[in-house]
């Protein structure tokens, strides 16, 4: 119960770029509909699922207080990329002022999916490396394939609503620092439990 605890709480915080994403898109006037968000599910689940597994893999070829170390060390470094951003770039994500489809395109859909799992990558492979058991993998992916569907069509259905009644003029999507301190209160929740359990 704990492992799945665990990984319903990772795939939210890898799932909010994701939510971003569709949103931004819906602000936009753009449909991501069930077969595009199918394809942003496996493009991302393609590239996050390896990082699972090498993760695991290399932690266990590893002595434990490196692999505790060096996911620790992943983690924040993630955190502190998306902490930073949240204070130096203009969040537009998706790009909402530049939309022109009313449908977004298979090719679109899989630049979603890829640019919304990359942060994803170094979290999974940082989080298994520290030595999250392989149950936690396999959670993660059962979840993951559920979840990301959703979120793509929930968020991308929430922002067409809003933009539908002219409420999301000028819009942006500030979700970078929210990630950033969950991932560092994470890492260091991990770190605390791995060294002094």
């Amino acid at each position: 119960m704990l492992v799945f605890g665990a990984a319903l709480l990772f795939a939210v915080v890898v799932s909010v770029d994701l939510f971003a994403c569709g949103l931004a898109y819906g602000l936009g006037g753009v449909r991501v509909g069930f077969w595009r968000a199918l394809v942003v599910n496996l493009t991302g689940t393609c590239l996050l699922a390896p990082a699972l597994f090498a993760g695991f893999y290399a932690g266990a070829a590893i002595p434990d207080a490196v692999g505790t170390w060096v996911g620790f060390g992943v983690l924040m470094a993630v955190a502190g990329f998306k902490i930073v951003s949240h204070f130096t770039r203009h969040h537009n994500r998706g790009g909402v002022g530049e939309i022109i489809s009313p449908t977004i395109t298979f090719a679109g859909a899989i630049v979603v999916g890829l640019s919304s799992s990359i942060d994803g990558v170094a979290m999974s492979f940082g989080t298994t490396i520290a030595g999250m058991p392989l149950a936690f993998v396999f959670a993660v992916i059962a979840i993951m394939a559920v979840t990301d569907q959703a979120v793509v069509m929930g968020s991308n259905a929430l922002g067409r609503a809003v933009a539908r009644r002219r409420v999301a003029h000028g819009a942006t999507i500030r979700t970078d620092l929210v990630v950033g301190v969950t991932l560092a209160v994470i890492a260091t929740a991990k770190l605390f439990v791995e060294l002094f359990a």
